[in-house]
């Protein structure tokens, strides 16, 4: 969801070409405030039940990607409601690029755990992890270029 919350500011996003620029950032900050509920207490509920999640790469990732997310998500708040300069969004964009990369990396981490592929096997595993690259690199490409055309037009 917070994937897609980024591509609302996509020109080349089909789903919301037909926004006005005020509906894109009313459904990209509903997008990411439920998009934060659910990867939050989704991580906290995971904490809470695994003595040992932090001894994988996954789990510090995970953790990595929860503090990220709530980073992000105060710096959207103060975004929206400060004066907007290019320092308050690039700073915005960034915790959120971060954000992304983290959990994306953490995602491909538990794809390739031994359970996960022994019970969806290799080829699935394999697959899920291709995909989820290709959604990152697809997501931030796209962000990235939506930003730097905003910024050279300043």
């Amino acid at each position: 969801m917070m994937a897609q919350a980024v591509l609302t500011f996509s020109p080349h996003n089909g789903w919301s070409l037909s926004l006005s620029y005020h509906d894109k950032k009313d459904y990209h900050w509903v997008m990411q405030v439920i998009g934060a509920i659910l990867a939050i207490t989704g991580s906290s509920i995971r904490i809470s039940n695994i003595n040992n999640n932090f001894q994988y790469a996954h789990g510090i990732f995970g953790l990595i990607a929860m503090i990220l997310t709530c980073i992000s998500l105060v710096g959207g708040v103060i975004n929206l409601y400060s004066e907007r300069t290019v320092v308050t969004k690039l700073l915005h964009s960034g915790a959120g690029t971060l954000t992304l990369v983290s959990a994306f990396i953490g995602l491909c981490l538990g794809f390739d755990k031994t359970i996960f592929r022994l019970a969806r096997g290799q080829t699935t595993s394999n697959l899920l992890i291709a995909l989820t690259v290709f959604a990152l690199i697809g997501t931030l490409l796209t962000a990235t270029i939506s930003n730097s055309k905003r910024l050279l037009r300043r």
